[in-house]
């Protein structure tokens, strides 16, 4: 007799248990397999920046770039370290530099997988593996060199054929190949990465239907953007600013009006005129005015020391706006670098207008030299203009009015100046019936090599100032800066030191203070 509540196997039960054993065996490698899908899925995958410096965290203006990617993108990538640079030299290091690249820039288009949605499809090629080889065949065949530590960013664009762009390394990176000198061989040497510029570069151009141009008028002693350094007037340069147009996909070329030229609107996109010194003609004026009538976009730069020609026909009629000559001073706030009074530090922005919000959210500041103020005059009849100023100097800042010999002495004279600030440093303009657009601001300095290099807010003000005027808003945002790298050059001595501490001392102690702890205890 059975006992009573004894379970008993039957033969139904033991099939369901084994159907049971069975089912889950089966699903434990769908669900494993289903799990490494989804992680490898770009649109799901999440991934965590833990270095120092953030060398994977894209920038502001990247992620928009990529937000609004229209796919599929391919890039193909393929390096081959080796210990000898593009000019075929042996380069003692080179191999670990192009490494560097290699590693860098596949895990940054891993990160543009994830950021576009997988609009953006990464091929990482290796040359060293077989079944790579007849790939890398057709991607040089199809670029017309060998394909060999580069990148290279193809759109397909349906009858039109494919568009692609191809970097190289010194797209990609800053670095010394290695030079000889009398007989000796120096190392290469990996100085920084610039693959992030580089790609949304090269992806905006696959992907814009054209690149937008960027005037700059010449001829006068305006800043050159070509320039790095002084130039014949001793004003700094412009070159770090047209490069970080030229990463975001303009074009830049020349505005030259002598001999009655007009500027033409389709042509250009953007015109600057960055701190003429010397006077422009009436036709030149003219000409200028005609293309802001037109709908035209001028980003207008005018220090103390510009030329006044435009100040009447086209600041004061065109955009409402009145610019006082003297330079505007501000001592620099107690524990803050210390600066001469006419060269300061602003972060006093307007609260809505796109240019400056991005500044405003992350608190970075502009540096200004030379700089003049602005006003908004706000006639009735100029209903169809609408300025807003952009930025503010401090409260405590004075206009430097020229003092016997009329010249100012950039200090305060309680005398005959008073701190009336804030002084307009810049503001845009509308003209709504023409639908054209200016930015108007009291210095070029602002945006000339030594600003643009101090790790502020001026690269981005310029950049988003642009992008204001060319009608690219969905862009306006914080852009991508080089990564530099730093390191630490050690002497013959100094690493014989850390060798004895860490190879030597630091065991030592481990060891001592084990033998301590046993005798202790063994007594």
């Amino acid at each position: 007799m059975a006992m009573k509540g004894r379970v008993t196997f039957t033969r139904g039960r033991k099939f369901a248990i084994g159907m049971n054993v069975l089912v889950a065996s089966l699903m434990a490698p769908l669900v494993g397999g289903l799990l490494i899908y989804l992680c490898f899925r770009p649109e799901i995958r999440r991934r965590i920046d833990l270095t120092s410096r953030q060398a994977f965290t894209l920038a502001e203006r990247t992620q928009k770039v990529l937000a609004g990617a229209k796919g599929p993108i391919d890039v193909y990538t393929c390096f081959r370290p080796s210990p000898y640079n593009e000019s075929g030299g042996f380069s003692p290091g080179m191999d670990g530099v192009i490494h560097a690249i290699q590693v860098h820039c596949n895990d940054l288009l891993r990160e543009f997988e994830l950021k576009s949605g997988g609009a953006v499809r990464l091929h990482a090629y290796d040359p060293n593996q077989t079944g790579h080889m007849t790939r890398i065949g057709k991607l040089s065949r199809d670029i017309g060199e060998p394909a060999v530590n580069l990148a290279v960013v193809v759109r397909s664009d349906g009858e039109r054929g494919d568009r692609r762009r191809v970097l190289r390394l010194a797209d990609l990176a800053e670095f010394d190949a290695g030079t000889r000198a009398s007989e000796q061989l120096q190392r290469a040497t990996l100085n920084g990465f610039r693959d992030e510029e580089a790609l949304i570069k090269a992806i905006l151009s696959v992907t814009e239907e054209r690149a937008a141009t960027v005037g700059f008028l010449e001829g006068h002693g305006e800043r050159n953007p070509q320039v790095a350094g002084r130039d014949s007037s001793g004003n700094f340069g412009m070159s770090l600013f047209a490069r970080a147009l030229l990463a975001q996909n303009y074009r830049l070329a020349p505005v030259d009006l002598t001999g009655g030229k007009s500027i033409d609107r389709e042509q250009y996109d953007v015109v600057v005129v960055a701190d003429p010194l010397s006077s422009l003609t009436s036709d030149e004026v003219a000409a200028i005015v005609r293309y802001a009538t037109s709908g035209g976009r001028l980003l207008v730069m005018l220090s103390p020391f510009a030329t006044n020609a435009l100040d009447f026909p086209l600041i004061d009629q065109m955009f409402g706006l009145s610019r006082d000559p003297h330079a505007v001073c501000q001592e620099a706030p107690v524990g803050d670098i210390k600066l001469l009074p006419d060269e300061f530090f602003t972060g006093d922005y307007s609260p809505d207008h796109p240019i400056v919000q991005p500044l405003r959210s992350k608190q970075l500041r502009l540096h200004w030299q030379n700089a003049c103020a602005v006003k908004p005059l706000g006639r009735q009849e100029q209903k169809e203009i609408e300025v807003k100023p952009l930025v503010w100097s401090g409260k405590d800042s004075w206009l430097d009015l020229p003092a016997a010999d009329g010249k100012g002495n950039r200090s305060f004279d309680p005398g005959s100046e008073t701190k009336a600030g804030p002084y307009v440093l810049g503001a845009a303009v509308e003209l709504r019936a023409a639908g054209g657009r200016a930015v108007v601001l009291s210095s070029a300095s602002v945006l000339d090599d030594p600003n643009v290099a101090a790790g502020v807010g001026n690269r981005d003000f310029g950049l988003n100032i642009v992008d204001w005027l060319a009608s690219r808003e969905q862009l306006i945002s914080i852009a991508p800066r080089p990564f530099d790298i730093h390191r630490v050059d050690l002497t013959a001595t100094e690493e014989r030191t850390i060798l004895l501490y860490v190879v030597v001392a630091i065991p030592a102690l481990a060891l001592l203070a084990g033998l301590a702890v046993f005798w202790a205890r063994r007594n």
